[in-house]
């Protein structure tokens, strides 16, 4: 990344295998209807991004000194119906980043 970083875009696109088309979360790969819930990214204040979208809003934290850029992701839990059981859930994404 430049050190002046004026004009500097990030972007994320993440792989649709394990995204939720209709929620944006990633799906629990645990099993179809293993614990009815999927996982969520969120940014750091707790808004939800939608990983369905392309490419999914993402705003970097650039530092003037050394042109690094943080990303900053949390992760909840997403019901995906009225009823959520106990149990695992096992979830991943695939991201590519693109810089302009």
């Amino acid at each position: 990344c430049p050190k002046t970083p004026a004009g500097v875009a990030v972007a994320a696109s993440f792989d649709q295998a394990n995204v939720d088309s209709t929620t944006g979360a990633i799906k629990n790969t645990t099993g179809v209807t293993y614990s009815n819930v999927e996982v969520q990214m969120t940014d750091s204040s707790g808004t939800a991004i939608l990983l369905n979208t392309t490419p999914a809003p993402v705003s970097a934290s650039i530092n003037s000194t050394t042109g690094d850029a943080t990303l900053s992701y949390e992760a909840q839990y997403l019901s995906t119906t009225a009823t959520t059981t106990a149990g695992l859930v096992n979830a991943s994404v695939a991201f590519t980043l693109t810089y302009n």
